[in-house]
């Protein structure tokens, strides 16, 4: 009597299971029939192509095997997300405000630098009270050479958010005023809070 050895197929889902256990989780078909590679589909494309059909077949058959493994891996969470950065762009109309950005978010503060009449000006310094979660940027004062009497420059300072926290800008306008006492020409200050999550 010859006893005749069965092949036995491992469903895919089992494979699926072995590699990722939280696909449990996951909507994956529960075996490669409910893809339609089952055994009927390979007699029947068996019966009408032939056996030369086998090779196609089976690229079909590895290609869902692919799919299975890449929603495995997709649940387990070993496939990194991109999330874009974006640029939070505040002024002096922010003053006092509690702002939210995200870790790698680029918080930009652009103020307007004041000089009225020769002798008299307002220059802007803004500064991170907390850098291991807002870090300092570039400073970018435009134009480079002050413009002069009568006229406005922007000052524009980047922070980058680098950790999750709670961080206060504070901003220092220095004034001087032509003719006048500093009592008279009193200096601006004011603060945004800024709140990073991860």
């Amino acid at each position: 009597m010859t006893q005749r050895n069965e092949r036995k197929e491992v469903p895919a889902h089992y494979v699926a299971a072995a590699i990722c256990p939280s696909l449990g989780r996951l909507a994956v078909p529960a075996r490669v029939g409910a893809l339609g590679v089952d055994r009927a589909f390979w007699r029947d494309r068996k019966l009408r192509f032939g056996r030369q059909s086998v090779p196609s077949l089976m690229r079909l058959a590895i290609l869902s095997l692919v799919v299975i493994a890449l929603a495995a891996i997709s649940g387990c969470g070993l496939l990194a997300t991109h999330v874009p950065s974006s640029t939070v762009v505040l002024g002096q109309a922010d003053a006092g405000r509690m702002v939210q950005v995200k870790v790698g978010d680029t918080v930009r503060v652009t103020l307007e630098e004041d000089f009225p009449v020769p002798g008299s000006s307002l220059v802007w310094n803004v500064t991170s009270l907390e850098p291991s979660v807002l870090r300092q940027g570039p400073v970018i004062r435009s134009p480079q050479v002050r413009s002069g009497p009568g006229t406005h420059d922007t000052y524009m300072a980047d922070f980058g958010a680098i950790a999750a926290g709670q961080a206060v800008l504070d901003a220092h306008g220095a004034t001087s005023c032509e003719a006048m006492a500093k009592q008279n020409c009193p200096d601006r200050d004011f603060k945004i809070t800024v709140v990073v999550t991860s």
